[in-house]
């Protein structure tokens, strides 16, 4: 069953400042990193109940290579994947649950 992507737009920034700091960084980390965020988001197309469920409701996917978890819910009436958060794992995990939709 196909899912569609939805992005809460703090994640939309979240992944836009987060290539922006890599490419910054060293030419061609940013686009290393979309790679992985794009293989992590598939991964969650193809199995969306694979990840760990916190907070409830949300589930968390780690990123390989990268610091970074997505947090996300599985809306099963609206088939979709609902990305809340492209969160660094440093950051405080207690904030990652304080958006409304």
């Amino acid at each position: 069953m196909k899912y569609e992507i939805v992005f809460h737009p703090e994640a939309t920034r979240e992944y836009i400042d987060a290539y922006e700091w890599y490419e910054d960084r060293q030419p061609g980390l940013g686009e290393r990193f979309i790679e992985s965020i794009d293989d992590s988001i598939a991964e969650i197309m193809a199995h969306p109940a694979g990840g760990r469920i916190e907070n409830s409701i949300y589930r968390v996917k780690t990123v390989k290579t990268f610091p970074y978890i997505i947090l996300y819910e599985v809306i099963e009436k609206e088939k979709e994947i609902y990305i809340e958060a492209i969160y660094h794992g440093k950051r405080n995990p207690k904030s990652k649950f304080r958006r409304a939709k």
